[in-house]
């Protein structure tokens, strides 16, 4: 038997379904309005979101600064080598080395005994090899390098033992070293101390920025010609000043100065141009109140 044969459909009574109610999705819409009582002054304000009627007073803890650590990159150089700061630029003094360059032109050194030197064959002429010294005086030789210790405790072991030659030699070299750094001056003004002047006034003529020569076409006249990177119009203005002053551009662009004028010039020239070099007919000179002299 089937299981649908257990029951009567005929007999089954009729039930009506009663539909279930379907809520509206709709959201009630409830109407507030918003009731803004009047204060004054303070009570009106709010500090970091809070009613100042409820306002708690909140200490804010500083953040600290985190700064990365400076990395000392002198510890990457060599022995022979050591940073230095010269009027905010920054520069590595070399106390040795090969010396590939010549400290008075600059030009490559090739040979073994001019690479020893620090000087080429030509440059040697110039007061290298032996000049009848007077006056010699080691101290003040070390006294015009007392800007830096290290290169004169360097010196003082090294070269110093073989005498004062012995110390002219060690100058050069750190001179060829250190060509285009203010420890070249300190050296030539060193390698003058010891007094070896020629000498000294062929290390620092390459490095002049004026040169100072007798006018050839104004009779009583100085011809002046001054580097353009050092060039200064302050000083240019100032020397404009002085009477019988001109600018020539023939053959070469040079000013023409009076020779009676020539103190006032010295006088610019330390104001404007102290510790540079100068090229005169008597060799060059470094820039200060001593320097000045004209035969």
């Amino acid at each position: 038997m089937r299981v649908f044969d257990a029951f009567d459909f005929d007999k089954a009574e009729v039930v009506e379904e009663t539909p279930i109610p379907v809520e509206d999705p709709k959201e009630e819409v409830v109407e507030e309005t918003l009731v803004v009582e009047e204060t004054s002054g303070i009570d009106d304000a709010f500090e970091f979101g809070h009613n100042a009627g409820d306002m708690t007073v909140v200490e804010v803890t500083p953040v600290m600064e985190v700064k990365a650590p400076e990395i000392d990159f002198s510890a990457l150089l060599p022995p022979s080598q050591k940073p230095y700061t010269f009027k905010g630029d920054r520069y590595t003094l070399v106390y040795d080395g090969v010396c590939s360059a010549c400290a008075h032109c600059g030009m490559p050194l090739t040979d073994a005994v001019s690479i020893q030197r620090g000087l080429g064959p030509i440059c040697s002429r110039k007061g290298y090899e032996a000049e009848d010294i007077k006056v010699s005086d080691d101290s003040e030789a070390l006294m015009a390098l007392s800007e830096y210790p290290e290169l004169v405790d360097w010196l003082s072991a090294k070269y110093k033992p073989q005498g004062n030659r012995g110390l002219v030699n060690g100058l050069v070299r750190v001179a060829s070293l250190n060509r285009r750094s203010p420890v070249h001056s300190a050296c030539t003004d060193a390698v003058e101390a010891l007094g070896y002047k020629r000498l000294a006034s062929a290390l620092r003529e390459s490095l002049a920025v004026i040169e100072l020569t007798d006018s050839k076409e104004n009779p009583d006249h100085y011809s002046m010609w001054i580097k353009k990177s050092e060039f200064s119009w302050a000083f240019y203005n100032e020397l404009r000043k002085l009477d019988g002053v001109a600018l020539r551009k023939y053959p070469t662009k040079h000013t023409i100065v009076p020779k009676k004028h020539r103190v006032a010039m010295a006088r610019l020239f330390v104001e404007y141009y102290a510790g540079l070099c100068v090229k005169t007919a008597n060799g060059a000179h470094r820039i200060s109140q001593q320097w000045f002299t004209v035969k």
